[in-house]
């Protein structure tokens, strides 16, 4: 909560305002009974119980009191209501933000303890169950003890008689009341769980559906969501019906309420004992004691938001008290890249949490501007784990990767990152046009730098034959692009750069042996002074590397060029033999 606190201390002065806008509604409220006794005591002239007249200026009087000070109330209240509504629409835009750059900052090793979908319901659903707490309590919290104990005291001074009916009727409200809170507070946690599960299914749904529907699994998927769907309306229904149940009960003591005062009231008149100037005020106090029972049931619906609004803010705290494993020094190391740029990998090793078994161990080579470092191994060896190293998406848990002799801890991740160019091993495009998506490596390119890197990219063509060309619109993930296209857009993306740096993890999967071939050899002259670390599953594709790091199990099996590799290591010689003939590795490699 202290999150929370810290949030509206901002607001102070608008709060405090609510409170005086809240006080004069309330005041406004309550004087109406009052006034409308008035009305009846000195608006009527009575002799010997008989109406004999009207005393025109006090019912005037009076009702223009009436009349100004309901004007007072709805001001107050309007003035309240666009307060409060501020406050909401800021705070969950704070909120939201807040969580939303939290989770940009982590590294991928805090994005595997949270599931995108938890996330997206903890940024949606969690702070709108905040937002309208805050408004229950902004709105009600500060009106409902106001209007309980003065609409108490004043229908106390009517008739302590009449009054003294709380004393059997709010115990009676009181455990109806709680009885349904306690059934009712364990079901919203419970709620808020299946909505985050309701929301896995359903993207995991959306996203998945050409697989679904490749394997003819729409019956399947659709009984997967169908059966937590039920679970979630089944509980949605219970808590509904728990308090529908409750509402005809508050409603059906209140009405008793009023029939017992006025039994009790008409008694004492009958008998003689009240004159009618008490049975007029016999109005002001229905209209009190209902004033208390509305309020104390107002209480109830407050609190009854307050634990789903906790859940709430709990599930944001974990989020924001989620420390990032990957973080930076106060006072980062500047490494000047205007020159030569020297990268090592230092006895360097990486577990994931939890793990058993290491993902990499003992890993070590070296590599300067101009060369190139190919990384290849079979599948699950380490590779995108080890070049995820390098920008820190994961922070090694051993050893040491260092840029031009400063370990990248060191540096700040803005320098670090920036000096990358880098290609995923997921081809990922934004909903925005082809120019704005290569921009997101460079916002300063020129149309030109553009143009040349999606040349080298074998991008230019494609490009070139849609009707807007390079401002033709990407739809999100790239889903109006073929995995190749996708797949060279992103190269062009990195290319546009012009880091002294580069990493191509698994990029030319989708490419066919020609343009793959064309594009390698288009890039060669525009990345010849830069560090180019490609992790590939094809052998065509890194048989010229200056250097090939052999992976296997997380350990680093050989290292060297092509032909060293053919002769010293048989985890090399498996691979390239099973993807080219002895004859085509013999040719290939003169």
């Amino acid at each position: 909560m202290k999150m929370l606190l810290d949030k509206l201390k901002r607001h102070w002065g608008s709060i405090v305002l609510i409170f005086m806008l809240t006080i004069v509604q309330s005041v406004g409220n309550l004087a109406l009974p009052s006034l409308l006794t008035g009305v009846i005591n000195k608006g009527i002239i009575l002799e010997g119980g008989v109406v004999v007249g009207l005393n025109m200026g006090a019912i005037l009087g009076y009702g223009a009191a009436m009349i100004g000070c309901a004007l007072a109330s709805a001001l107050g209240s309007l003035g309240a209501v666009y307060l409060v509504s501020r406050i909401m629409a800021t705070l969950g835009n704070e909120l939201r933000s807040m969580v939303y750059r939290k989770a940009l900052s982590y590294s991928m090793a805090e994005y595997g303890s949270f599931s995108t979908a938890t996330l997206l319901t903890r940024t949606t659903n969690d702070v709108n169950k905040i937002q309208q707490a805050v408004m229950m309590v902004l709105r009600f919290g500060i009106m409902t003890p106001v209007i309980l104990v003065v609409a108490l005291v004043m229908a106390i001074n009517k008739s302590v008689e009449a009054t003294k009916v709380l004393l059997y009727i709010l115990p009676i409200l009181i455990i109806g009341v709680a009885i349904f809170l306690k059934v009712g507070f364990p079901l919203f946690k419970k709620i808020q769980k299946k909505t985050d599960k309701l929301t896995l299914v359903m993207r995991e749904n959306l996203t998945g559906v050409r697989v679904i529907r490749a394997f003819n699994n729409q019956d399947t998927e659709r009984e997967r969501f169908d059966g937590v769907n039920k679970e979630t309306t089944k509980l949605l229904v219970t808590v509904n019906k728990i308090f529908a149940f409750l509402m005809p009960l508050v409603m059906l003591i209140m009405n008793l309420t009023s029939v017992i005062i006025i039994s009790i009231t008409a008694g004492h008149v009958e008998d003689g004992s009240y004159d009618y100037t008490a049975a007029s005020n016999m109005i002001a106090v229905t209209e009190y004691v209902m004033f208390v029972l509305m309020s104390f049931i107002m209480f109830c619906v407050i609190f009854s938001n307050l634990p789903s609004a906790a859940a709430s803010v709990t599930r944001l705290n974990e989020i924001m008290r989620t420390e990032n494993s990957v973080t930076e020094k106060d006072n980062p190391v500047t490494v000047d890249v205007s020159g030569s740029v020297e990268l090592s990998f230092d006895n360097v090793g990486y577990r994931y949490a939890n793990a058993e078994v290491a993902t990499l161990d003992g890993i070590t080579f070296n590599a300067k501007s101009g060369e190139t470092v190919a990384i290849i191994g079979g599948t699950g060896s380490g590779k995108s784990t080890l070049v995820n190293l390098l920008p820190r998406l994961y922070d090694a848990t051993e050893g040491a990767v260092k840029v031009c002799g400063v370990d990248v801890k060191d540096m700040s991740l803005s320098q670090l990152r920036g000096m990358i160019g880098f290609v995923p091993q997921k081809a990922v495009l934004f909903r925005d046009t082809i120019a704005g998506n290569l921009r997101n490596g460079n916002p300063y390119a020129t149309d030109e730098e553009i143009e040349q890197a999606a040349r080298i990219a074998q991008a230019h063509e494609f490009i070139m034959e849609k009707p807007d060309g390079y401002e033709s619109e990407v739809e999100q993930g790239g889903r109006n692009l073929s995995g190749g296209q996708k797949q060279r857009l992103c190269i062009a993306r990195a290319l546009v750069r012009r880091a002294p740096i580069y990493i191509f993890d698994d990029s030319f999967s989708a490419l066919d042996f020609k343009t793959d071939s064309r594009l390698r050899a288009d890039m060669r002259p525009y990345v010849k002074d830069s560090i180019v670390i490609i992790v590939a599953q094809r052998i065509g594709s890194i048989m010229n590397a200056d250097r090939i790091i052999v992976l296997d199990d997380g350990k680093m099996v050989g290292c060297g060029r092509h032909e060293e590799l053919m002769a010293s290591c048989e985890v090399y010689r498996e691979i390239a033999l099973s993807q080219l003939g002895e004859e085509e590795l013999n040719n290939a490699g003169q």
